[in-house]
């Protein structure tokens, strides 16, 4: 390796490892937001309380990777181009710190490994001129750095199909417990005791949070929606309300709604299998292309043999 090249590389990792030490010791930045919500009890939880209350349910990967997100929060959510997906996030119950910090590191990795493989590669006397490595680096490094975004939108995607799924479900047993003459406020707690996925989970930990500040648990379900963005959870909440305010029977609603969801997604499976079924025909007519070309190409040389 020449002298130049030598200088080159040695100098990248020496500044990535400068950069990782630095993360490490240097005192995370606070954003904005995250100072007024320290001011502002009402306000949604910082960024290390967010991280703190799922510590948890983090595995060992996702702690580094929070860990450099804390440092790296207040830089890079300040930057125009980065916009945090604040509901899939929440969705996926997943801290905004590991998401800054998947993001960063990416980066990292994306950037180091043209200026690694032109490295090794030149030691074998087969290397490129640094400036293609040098400007590859950047752009993988910009590609890998939006990466986690497609991600975390295909995941809550997913996510809120399952909700959906679940929650016409547990309307269904909200219904079944209010026809026995149970009030709201009790229907929308027992009927959270029943099942265990994360869904429901997800609703029992919103009602007891409302149970113990002493709020109503509709107005919770109406928080939970807003953060989740789900409209079906919010309709939810609205029958619930008009049922409170009004003192009307919304038994029947609420088991028309979770009809709806039901058709719902039968529909959107139905429009899915049908999406993949035509995306299937376009491979298939070409098999049987080159099935035909095989055919003739086989009759052909007999014919020629003959």
């Amino acid at each position: 390796m020449s002298g130049p090249t030598s200088i080159i590389v040695v100098t990248a990792l020496f500044g990535a490892g400068l950069f990782l030490i630095g993360l490490w010791l240097m005192p995370a930045k606070p954003a904005l937001a995250d100072a007024m919500s320290r001011m502002e009890p009402s306000a949604q939880p910082p960024i290390e309380r967010e991280t703190h209350q799922l510590t948890a349910t983090l595995t060992s990967s996702q702690r580094r990777k929070a860990v450099v997100g804390h440092r790296t929060y207040g830089l890079i959510s300040s930057l125009p181009f980065v916009s945090i997906p604040t509901a899939d996030l929440a969705v996926l119950n997943r801290p905004t710190a590991v998401y800054i910090g998947d993001k960063v590191l990416s980066a990292l990795v994306g950037f180091l490994i043209p200026l690694i493989l032109n490295a090794v590669a030149d030691l074998g006397g087969i290397g490129t001129p640094w400036s293609l490595p040098a400007l590859a680096s950047f752009v993988l490094a910009a590609a890998l750095f939006f990466a986690p975004d497609r991600e975390i939108k295909t995941q809550a995607a997913r996510a809120r199909v399952e909700f959906r799924r679940a929650l016409g479900i547990y309307i269904d047993v909200v219904a079944m417990i209010q026809r026995s003459g149970v009030g709201g406020t009790q229907s929308l707690e027992q009927a959270a005791l029943v099942g265990d996925s994360w869904v429901v989970r997800r609703i029992d930990d919103a009602l007891q949070e409302a149970a113990r500040a002493g709020k109503r648990p509709w107005n919770a379900l109406k928080r939970l929606a807003a953060q989740l963005e789900l409209k079906d959870l919010a309709d939810v909440a609205d029958i619930m309300t008009l049922g409170a305010e009004q003192g009307t029977q919304i038994t029947e609603s609420l088991r028309a709604k979770a009809r709806s969801l039901r058709n719902a997604m039968v529909s959107e499976a139905a429009g899915d299998a049908t999406s993949k079924t035509q995306n299937l025909s376009a491979p298939l007519g070409l098999l049987v292309v080159l099935f035909i070309i095989l055919l003739l190409v086989a009759a052909l040389a007999g014919f020629d043999g003959a």
